[in-house]
């Protein structure tokens, strides 16, 4: 490999670095979303998270 091509690839690196982090923040968002809207929901029929989250994934 050469050492002409290092600076280069610190730019894409970067850029790499920083699509990621943007697509973390989106999913993670995301996520904390879902579980705020269905807190009310699972709060009234008092399960908790894994309970709730399995029985709508398994259509228990």
């Amino acid at each position: 490999m050469s050492f002409e091509l290092l600076p280069q690839m610190t730019y894409w690196f970067i850029g790499f670095v920083v699509v990621t982090a943007a697509a973390l923040a989106v999913g993670l968002t995301a996520l904390v979303r879902t579980l705020a809207d269905y807190r009310e929901d699972r709060l009234a029929r008092n399960e908790s998270i894994p309970t709730y989250y399995r029985r709508l994934s398994f259509g228990l």
